[in-house]
């Protein structure tokens, strides 16, 4: 039977409208055109309702993409860790020129998440959402330029203008990198008003890593008129925030009785106790409590089990109180060549009692076959890193050597002392 020309127009009307809502509710990745920016409007109100993120992520909200990425690569908010989603949703946000879906395709790209890991298109990536003005890319891209590595080249003063560029937008993020970065003074001059400028517009009462920042930076450098109660109050806020470095430095302040009329053992423990799963110091600090009976009686064999945790997580100061402990047998039976081991490993990491000892056992011969040159360039590491020796020790020592060895003894400290640096860094 021939069929009529109307039914071949209602049929291709049908086939039509069937493409056009398959290619409308199941969208598909595309690319990024980097040479195209096109803006797209944010919805007033962004949905919370994963049902509603989802349905608007399916409807082609390239907001709700993005939003619904950054659920599945993190596994937020009652949906489950799920790279390949995490992926497929960032890229129809990105392909779509959101910056929020373009950032959090980077961040993909930069982790190796439910895709191939590559710096380079990450490094693109963020720059062209942080072109189109999303905060959290300009932050990433301070980031990358600040650390390097991964085939970008440390660049501290490329790291400040886009930090600049996001903390001039609002970005608490930018704010906070940038008072860390002018209160250390690494890779700038050290401004201490530059650095506290920036870290109390970084919304310090509700980040705990800026009230952290900012205790620190009124304790270190502030007459003590001013820092002690500025740094306690932005300490506690820290720690109140949940911040483990605010905890463990809390801990230690009341520890050591510094800014406090007198010590307190049982706040400083509190304070350890809170931080020790994220810090190893704190773990230490809290098994050295244990140790001496400050908390009530002695518990030498829990100090150790803590110890031992601590050094496994890199801490040096735990290798060397174990290393202590097995030298002398105390609350472990006594292995010189394992105490001999932690005192390597703590001195490797930059621990100058650790230094000192090894540098001792160097000069006498003790325990390795004597070596001068190597003790005194051990001992002039650990004095560059904070130790004291008597002058006349270390006359002493330099007297023995001829200029030749002094000169090796020199070379070596600078390259020791570097190498701890970095290692406890």
């Amino acid at each position: 039977m021939k069929l009529s020309a109307g039914f071949w127009i209602l049929a291709l009307i049908a086939v039509a409208l069937a493409i056009g809502i398959y290619y409308y509710y199941v969208p598909k990745p595309t690319s990024v055109a980097v040479d195209t920016v096109v803006h797209t409007p944010k919805p007033s109100a962004p949905p919370t309702d994963k049902k509603e993120l989802l349905r608007r992520a399916i409807a082609g909200d390239s907001d709700a993409q993005c939003r619904l990425s950054g659920r599945f690569s993190s596994g937020d908010r009652g949906l489950p860790f799920n790279p390949i989603l995490a992926f497929y949703w960032a890229s129809l946000s990105a392909g779509a020129h959101d910056p929020c879906g373009i950032n959090n395709l980077a961040t993909l790209y930069e982790d190796g998440t439910g895709v191939g890991q590559d710096s380079q298109t990450s490094l693109k990536l963020y720059t062209l959402a942080a072109s189109l003005g999303d905060l959290n890319a300009m932050a990433n891209l301070g980031r990358i330029y600040y650390y390097g590595g991964d085939g970008v080249q440390r660049d501290v003063l490329t790291a400040i203008d886009w930090y600049k560029k996001g903390a001039d937008l609002g970005d608490f993020t930018s704010m906070r990198q940038l008072g860390e970065i002018y209160g250390w003074g690494e890779g700038v001059p050290l401004n201490i008003n530059r650095s506290s400028a920036y870290l109390l517009r970084a919304n310090p009462i509700h980040d705990g890593e800026a009230s952290y920042d900012l205790g620190w930076l009124y304790f270190r450098y502030y007459p003590r008129a001013d820092r002690c109660e500025q740094a306690l109050r932005w300490l506690t806020t820290s720690a109140d925030l949940g911040d483990s470095d605010g905890e463990s430095m809390l801990g230690w302040m009341y520890d050591s009785g510094s800014c406090i009329k007198a010590r307190e053992p049982q706040t400083a423990a509190k304070w350890y106790r809170l931080a020790m799963a994220y810090d190893t110091a704190a773990e230490t600090n809290y098994a050295m409590l244990l140790w001496t009976g400050e908390l009530g009686r002695s518990d030498e064999r829990q100090a150790i089990q803590l110890y031992r945790d601590a050094a496994l997580r890199g801490d040096a100061t735990a290798m060397y109180l174990l290393g202590n402990a097995y030298d002398h047998g105390t609350a472990v039976l006594p292995d010189k060549n394992v105490a001999w081991s932690y005192f390597i490993a703590a001195a490797d990491r930059g621990q100058v009692a650790a230094i000192s000892v090894v540098a001792s056992a160097y000069y006498r011969g003790f325990r390795v076959k004597q070596d001068k040159v190597r003790a005194l360039g051990m001992f002039l590491a650990a004095e560059s890193l904070g130790a004291t020796f008597k002058a006349s020790d270390k006359a002493k020592l330099e007297h023995q050597l001829t200029p030749a060895q002094l000169a090796d003894a020199q070379k070596f400290a600078f390259a020791f002392a570097s190498h701890a640096q970095a290692e406890s860094d």
